[in-house]
């Protein structure tokens, strides 16, 4: 069975076993779906949580997505 998703405005038909693998990579069934930015996880008081490296999930981040970090063009 093939399945319509999007991501962005880009659309693209697939096999519904391949769906898993392109929702982790940002596509979705909903044609208005819109990404979010990745939020940093707070304690109940409202301090930022930090990683436990002994665990395979991060923790600092909700969701567990960690932004990409932005590089810097050499002069």
């Amino acid at each position: 069975m093939t399945i319509e998703i999007w991501k962005n405005s880009n659309r693209a038909i697939i096999e519904e076993a391949d769906l898993e693998r392109f929702e982790k990579s940002g596509w979705s069934k909903a044609k208005n779906a819109t990404t979010t930015k990745p939020k940093r996880a707070r304690n109940v008081d409202g301090t930022l949580k930090a990683d436990d490296p002994s665990t395979p999930q991060n923790e600092a981040w909700e969701g567990g997505r960690v932004p990409k970090k932005n590089r810097r063009k050499k002069r």
